[in-house]
Order: C-alpha cells, then sequence, then structure tokens
C-alpha cells in the first residue's frame, strides 16, 4: 500500500532489485581480475546473498595487484 503512494520508495526498491540481480555478475568479474577462486564459499554467499553477501565480499577479498 505504501509503496503505491510513496515515488521515492518504490523506486528505491526497484534499485535494490535490479542490484540484486547483477550482484552476481560483479563480484564473478572482481574475483577474476584479482585472480581468486570463484568456487569458494565466500564467492557463493557474494553472489546469492543480497547486499549483506557483497558487505561481506568486500571486507574479505584479496588486494588488486597492480603490475
Amino acid at each position: 500500500d505504501l509503496l503505491s503512494i510513496d515515488r521515492v520508495g518504490a523506486s528505491f526498491v526497484v534499485d535494490l532489485a535490479i542490484f540484486a540481480c547483477f550482484q552476481g555478475w560483479l563480484v564473478n568479474d572482481d574475483m577474476k581480475r584479482r585472480n581468486m577462486d570463484t568456487d569458494t564459499m565466500l564467492a557463493k554467499v557474494a553472489k546469492f546473498i543480497p547486499f549483506f553477501g557483497m558487505a561481506l565480499y568486500l571486507n574479505q577479498r584479496v588486494p588488486l595487484v597492480r603490475k
């Protein structure tokens, strides 16, 4: 009921849903760039648990090594 009245709230929910759909792709891309194994438990949590999985991944990932 509230989402049908509040445009800002509705657009925020839509944005969160769209980001949750792309989160797995973003994690895979970053893991490949950092030469990390994409079949670890961290990868699975980061891909399939929206938002909190991404926060955990950002805290636990290995540093990016520049050549």
